[in-house]
């Protein structure tokens, strides 16, 4: 049998690459499809060239279409490939274009996973035109698909309204072997506040950077990422006499290490998905501090797993200052990282997916 890969919009494995993510992509996705699967097409908005398992074949944009046009000629240009697929597999709704695209044309059945509403997002970030977009094609790409893999119970039971006989519940997975704690941490003088992700409006940074002015205690504060407010986080921390670090993103390979050293993860966020980062965190033994929104109080267990908060710099000032006690920090680290293990190992929520593609390519 044959899977065909789309990307989102846009999307390529070089991009992944500068990212940091692309060993996540190919490590598990990809490599669990290559050994699921007879062949497998990977199309990518790109025109470029990486090593992949040997049954695996990268689709490149060699005439370099803009990707909303490539999106929906995908099919049509490399229509040969697409015919030869027994199932498609979208990566976000965007992914769903060309798979719709597909279905229309030659019958294709098609899956993809629909983390959060990308036009609540895209309209949080100042971007109307690109919401638009999103809440045009999403009834469409829904309605047609075969099956919807959603990782969050909330959006899951919404969805289900509309398409009861679609959705399936996976949630986000972490591989618990590359992140884990280190076995003898030990109390510091100073606390390592980590934060991991876009430098975006959608993370609320601000007020983390605000509280942080007000913490009562030592503490290093780093950012690791990039996005359009990487210079006004700069500046207002430099105004309130924060000593914050902005650091670029690294490689995945290189994350483990950086949470594995993290006292304090804060995911600060006015609205998520079902952010893989915060699984990372909790697997690495991390004391969490986060946002009490849907999809995140579906992981943490508030006082259990983690600590949840609201999103002012009072409030995130409150609960970060009540994590000094290195004990507590311990204990919530443990219980993270134990749930983790118990309900989001990666490679058994792959299996899942895996089964769902194989029935629907049957």
């Amino acid at each position: 049998m044959t899977l065909g890969l789309f990307l989102a919009i846009g999307e390529s494995l070089g991009d992944f690459n500068s990212k940091g993510q692309l060993k996540r992509l190919t490590g598990y996705n990809i490599k669990k499809y290559s050994e699921s699967f007879g062949k497998v097409y990977i199309f990518s908005y790109a025109d470029e060239y990486f090593e992949l398992p040997q049954n695996c074949q990268l689709v490149v944009n060699k005439y370099h279409l803009h990707r909303y046009l490539y999106a929906f000629l995908m099919p049509i240009i490399h229509y040969r490939q697409v015919k030869d697929c027994n199932i498609l597999r979208g990566l976000q709704i965007t992914g769903g274009i060309p798979a719709l695209v597909s279905k229309i044309l030659y019958g294709k059945k098609f899956t993809i996973n629909y983390g959060y509403d990308y036009s609540q997002f895209a309209l949080l970030e100042g971007k109307p035109i690109q919401s638009l977009f999103y809440k045009i094609i999403k009834t469409p790409i829904l309605f047609l698909a075969d099956s919807i893999i959603v990782p969050s119970k909330t959006i899951a039971g919404r969805l289900r309204e509309k398409f009861p006989k679609k959705i399936v519940y996976i949630p986000n997975g972490v591989d618990a072997k590359l992140f884990y704690p280190l076995k003898t941490k030990t109390d510091k003088r100073s606390i390592d506040i980590v934060f991991v992700g876009r430098l975006e409006k959608q993370k609320n940074l601000e007020s983390l950077i605000k509280a942080a002015r007000d913490l009562k205690i030592n503490y290093n504060l780093t950012f690791y990422g990039e996005g359009s407010k990487l210079e006004e986080l700069l500046k207002l921390a430099k105004n309130l006499n924060v000593p914050l670090q902005i650091k670029k993103p690294v490689a995945y390979k290189e994350v483990p290490k950086i949470l594995r050293s993290c006292d304090i993860f804060v995911l600060p966020s006015y609205k998520e998905g079902s952010p893989k980062i915060l699984l990372e965190a909790m697997a690495s033994g991390c004391a969490i501090v986060a946002s009490g929104i849907p999809q995140i109080t579906e992981i943490i267990t508030d006082g259990e797993t983690g600590v949840l908060t609201g999103q002012t710099p009072q409030e995130l000032a409150n609960v970060i200052g009540k994590l000094r006690d290195f004990k507590t920090r311990q204990k919530l680290g443990q219980n993270a990282r134990k749930t983790v293990i118990e309900k989001y190992e990666i490679n058994k929520l792959l299996a899942k997916e895996i089964t769902i593609l194989i029935n629907l390519a049957k």
